[in-house]
């Protein structure tokens, strides 16, 4: 599979991405107004015979005093060959402290970094994995597992991770 167009692009609403599968076609993978992904048009899963596979939505809630969090934990072991098709974090408990920020990624710096009390923080996809290392998140006072602590006493956030596994 390779990547057409590099990212997300608006249109009507939707964000959308171009796909080229294995077989020489173009894909167009969208994610609707209520976060379903959608092959071509129909829901991912019942696409029927194409190479785009199935997504997979991952949920990874963490609070400030998540173990490890401060030097990074593992949180996903991918396949690879996996796409990383859309992550993003929801804030639903403001975080307190000395600059709480985030990253994630197999390696740091990582995909991303932005103020965690912001609750914005996107990343540029989609993301081919070509190693099983694993996805580490990590909250210091500048987002890398070597920064400082940034003595949280309170905060909860949810990371989500939208893969596909090609078939």
């Amino acid at each position: 599979m390779t990547v057409v167009d590099a990212g997300f692009e608006e249109i009507g609403g939707v964000e959308s991405v171009d796909l080229k599968g294995a077989d020489g076609v173009t894909h167009r993978i969208t994610i609707d107004e209520f976060g379903q992904i959608n092959v071509d048009g129909y829901p991912a899963g019942i696409v029927g015979d194409t190479d785009i596979g199935f997504s997979t939505v991952r949920k990874f809630p963490f609070e400030f005093d998540t173990a490890g969090l401060l030097t990074g934990v593992a949180i996903f072991t991918p396949t690879i060959g996996d796409v990383l098709l859309d992550s993003w974090i929801e804030v639903t408990h403001a975080w307190d402290g000395t600059t709480p920020t985030v990253d994630v990624g197999t390696s740091f710096p990582g995909w991303y970094g932005s103020a965690i009390a912001t609750g914005k923080a996107t990343i540029p996809v989609p993301k081919r994995f070509t190693t099983n290392d694993p996805v580490k998140l990590v909250v210091s006072q500048d987002g890398t597992p070597t920064g400082a602590d940034p003595a949280s006493t309170q905060g909860m956030a949810i990371l989500y991770l939208v893969t596909v596994t090609p078939v």
